[in-house]
């Protein structure tokens, strides 16, 4: 069992010819809010949204990391690159971001010069040299793999991930910090990968961003995975998720809000109700204010 905690944080996002930030001042109590939560909940996976990783915060994410992985969103470095940031048993850890988005500062000044087939063509090589790419992290409580893809890499590249036959059976899931205002885009993406592959999650968590423009979608963090017929009736009721598609789990809507669950691993999850061995998934859902 995995228990998953997403923080969906409300920013403006800013930006001038080299980078694009956030002001901690003006998100400090939802991050405090949300490593509150943490201590709570002790999930073992959390995630935040793209360019809502803040260096002052370094020791307490590198502290609440202990026996967890905190993918604690991205952070523009002092040469505009785009980088995720993740902490895992008290140990940190940097992810260039692959694939700027169109709109993005640092796709101006560093265009993508791979296309997705070649880079993942490259990661296949790698992992049947039995190394794996360090874009994939194992979950500290399992021997599978989550595969760490800042927005536009998951757009690129999740496909790929989601239906290889090397990575996919080794893969609990795919994790996604955004900053997006095309979550519409996503998830019929997220729907194909699904189609495809109905034993993995999808974790993609998003900002409400107030410098988008006012046609943008806001916030619309999501998870997908291998959810049972009986939960997604109890969520459409409790919740208003209503995604039809069989994948569909969560959709937090706009606002500051954290969601946790508790998920089986992909494997494990049978959606035969009269199974021996069937279970609910997921389980032990609830949703905070940030």
């Amino acid at each position: 069992m995995t228990r998953l905690l997403i923080c969906q944080m409300s920013v403006e996002q800013r930006r001038d010819l080299t980078r694009e930030w956030v002001n901690l001042s003006e998100v400090e109590s939802q991050l405090t809010n949300s490593l509150g939560l943490i201590k709570q909940l002790k999930p073992n996976l959390v995630v935040m949204p793209e360019t809502c990783y803040f260096p002052e915060y370094k020791e307490r994410y590198r502290a609440a990391s202990a026996s967890r992985l905190i993918v604690a969103g991205s952070y523009y470095n002092d040469d505009g690159i785009n980088q995720t940031h993740y902490f895992l048993n008290g140990e940190h850890a940097v992810l260039d971001k692959l694939f700027p988005s169109p709109k993005e500062v640092m796709e101006i000044n560093y265009p993508s010069t791979m296309q997705p087939d070649e880079l993942f063509a490259n990661w296949e090589s790698q992992i049947r040299q039995e190394t794996w790419p360090e874009y994939f992290v194992r979950l500290p409580n399992g021997d599978q793999y989550v595969v760490i893809l800042n927005c536009m890499d998951y757009y690129k590249l999740g496909y790929y991930v989601a239906s290889s036959s090397l990575i996919a059976p080794q893969l609990w899931g795919i994790v996604s910090p955004c900053s997006n205002g095309q979550q519409d885009i996503f998830l019929r993406l997220s729907q194909a990968m699904h189609d495809s592959n109905s034993r993995l999650y999808s974790i993609v968590v998003n900002s409400n961003n107030a410098s988008r423009s006012a046609d943008s979608d806001q916030g619309m963090s999501y998870v997908y995975g291998p959810a049972t017929r009986n939960i997604k009736e109890y969520c459409a009721e409790k919740y208003g998720w209503t995604d039809p598609h069989p994948a569909a789990i969560c959709h937090l809507g706009t606002g500051a809000k954290a969601v946790v669950m508790d998920l089986l691993p992909p494997p494990k999850v049978e959606f035969f109700a009269r199974s021996r061995d069937f279970r609910s998934n997921p389980t032990g859902i609830k949703i905070f204010d940030l």
